[in-house]
């Protein structure tokens, strides 16, 4: 639970300072005119609604297809939601200002986070699944 708890905590905070920063900083340092960037802010959001259910799809045919336990599924989907972002960060802090590839970083790291929805957030469910709830 506690590292459910860890985990939940640092994704957000990751996450949402992304989604509040991002307009900002293109603002800012890549001088992007603030009334004209809302699509390039939103792109990430909407690629990886898109990702997340890809994500999940590829999750549910792993599980179905019995080669994987639902632990290795989780922590295989996990890494690549947490760990894909960092590396797609951390280079823009070497690049300079290149708005083109710095959107393009930006845009795979939030894209890629879309892998979360069938790592750790699912796992409210599978530790609980009585609680879970049923239709």
């Amino acid at each position: 639970m506690w590292g459910l708890i860890v985990t939940h905590f640092g994704e957000n905070w990751g996450f949402y300072t992304l989604l509040t920063d991002m307009p900002t900083y293109l603002s800012n340092v890549l001088h992007f005119n603030i009334e004209k960037n809302g699509v390039i802010s939103a792109l990430p959001n909407l690629i990886q609604a898109f990702v997340a259910v890809i994500a999940s799809w590829t999750a549910d045919k792993l599980l179905a297809s019995g080669k994987l336990k639902i632990t290795t599924i989780r922590k295989i989907m996990n890494s690549i939601a947490l760990y894909s972002p960092a590396l797609c960060v951390l280079p823009i802090a070497f690049i300079g200002c290149k708005p083109v590839a710095i959107v393009i970083l930006l845009t795979m790291a939030v894209s890629l986070n879309g892998f979360i929805y069938s790592g750790f957030n699912v796992i409210h469910v599978d530790m609980s699944p009585e609680f879970a709830g049923e239709y």
